[in-house]
């Protein structure tokens, strides 16, 4: 236990004493672990999380994998309150809208953005979260989903699923995401409708084409229904299991969510998430440069 007492903070110390008995923490490495998470972090987070041992509740802000069985903690990690949590979006390296300043094409976006990620988690001040499904959809925007660029890139961020059942969505939300869905319905059959009728009318009274004319005529046709329905029923809104999982994950890790996506940000403000324009997410990483 004697490094557990070198602790500059006595009120820690008992606290780690308490949890190494009540535990059976039996090595010193578990000790050991304990003192550089109570070092490392803020010191009010660690209390808390000490606190809730007493009334077998986990803080939000604390991760801690629990084997009931054993009675023993099994895995521990410290929310760090001096680090800035960020979840971003596919679109930051394919939207050149975005304005982050760190390049004009993807390849570049993506080195620099690395560069930056390593030097600021280095520093403990920066740490970026994706869930899998974004890290997937990055991979396949390129040719090679192993290319280095994308590999490191990849490396320097920390790929997690939003925990599905430790979240609970207000009735309220749900009621507003249900009707909007069904007012995007009835606008694409609309659009449908009048796409079908306008193009009904266009061939009306015609000869017969030869196939290939009628696929070049018709294309066009198709091509704007295609375009006036995808605006109808999916520009600015979450269309995608992705997008909820960006939410949800910047939820959890009470992040701030960086995107260029009308849908993500909107109903992420439904859902009380903090954002961070993206022009000033990489005014941020400049500094990094």
């Amino acid at each position: 236990m004697r490094t557990i007492m070198e602790l500059q903070n006595r009120e820690n110390a008992d606290c780690l004493t308490q949890m190494s008995e009540q535990y059976s923490v039996r090595n010193i490495q578990k000790a050991d672990m304990f003192m550089m998470c109570s070092q490392r972090y803020a010191t009010d987070d660690f209390l808390s999380f000490c606190e809730a041992q007493k009334n077998t509740s986990f803080p939000k802000k604390t991760d801690v994998l629990y084997g009931k069985a054993t009675n023993e903690i099994t895995h521990f990690s410290c929310y760090n309150s001096g680090m800035k949590r960020y979840v971003i979006d596919t679109n930051l390296f394919f939207n050149m809208e975005a304005r982050m300043g760190l390049g004009d094409s993807t390849a570049i976006i993506m080195q620099n953005m690395t560069k930056a990620l390593i030097k600021a988690q280095k520093n403990e001040q920066i740490e970026v979260f994706i869930p899998p499904s974004i890290g997937e959809e990055i991979q396949s925007f390129f040719d090679n989903p192993q290319e280095k660029d994308v590999v490191a890139f990849l490396g320097s961020v920390t790929i997690k699923s939003p925990s599905a059942h430790a979240l609970s969505i207000s009735s309220d939300i749900m009621h507003q995401l249900i009707d909007e869905y069904r007012q995007r319905a009835f606008r694409g059959m609309k659009v449908a409708e009048e796409e079908l009728i306008s193009t009904a009318s266009m061939v009306m009274g015609k000869e017969a084409l030869a196939h290939k004319e009628f696929q070049m005529v018709i294309g066009k046709h198709i091509s704007k229904l295609r375009d006036r329905f995808r605006n109808a029923t999916r520009t600015g809104t979450i269309d995608s299991t992705a997008d909820f999982e960006l939410i949800i994950l910047a939820i959890e890790q009470d992040a701030m969510l960086v995107s260029t996506d009308e849908g993500v940000l909107v109903w992420g403000r439904k859902m009380g998430v903090k954002e961070m324009d993206p022009s000033s997410f990489g005014t941020m990483l400049q500094a990094y440069l």
